[in-house]
């Protein structure tokens, strides 16, 4: 069973990370006017799409094999949720680095701590969703344990 809750979490985090990238991109790169940058006006939603998904399938790699390892060696829920709220951000910098490129963050004042936000939320509501299911699985196995005797 615990094999089915990290997949579960693996593509509430999918989910999770294609918002948060579209979204970025909705909000800071729509400021962007320049013919050169390949944003929603240039590309178009389906090739958005599909690099949010490419970058969300390397995100969620991160964040479950980090769940696996925190969810064996944490036992405090809340320093869980800190980690992956903590991992949420850590991937936003790069990825907003990399995504729109020094020259269009000082030429069109775009600002990284959306990106923090936006990452930062996913995080919660992924650690949230980690809690949910945890405790349930192990409400599962005491109902289970107890039946049998």
């Amino acid at each position: 069973m615990n094999v089915l809750r990290y997949v579960f979490l693996w593509g509430i985090c999918m989910t999770l990370c294609i918002a948060a990238v579209l979204l970025l991109e909705a909000i800071e790169g729509n400021r962007i006017t320049d013919s050169m940058y390949g944003g929603y006006a240039n590309f178009g939603l389906p090739v958005m799409f599909m690099l949010a998904c490419a970058v969300a399938f390397i995100c969620s790699l991160c964040f479950v094999g980090l769940t696996i390892m925190i969810d064996r060696w944490v036992k405090f829920a809340a320093l869980r949720l800190f980690v992956l709220v903590g991992l949420g951000v850590l991937l936003s910098l790069p990825l907003f680095n990399r995504w729109f490129g020094a020259e269009y963050v000082e030429g069109y004042d775009l600002q990284i701590f959306t990106a923090v936000w936006l990452f930062g939320a996913a995080g919660l509501i992924y650690g949230l969703a980690n809690e949910m299911l945890r405790r349930s699985q192990r409400n599962r196995q005491l109902r289970d344990r107890i039946d049998r005797k």
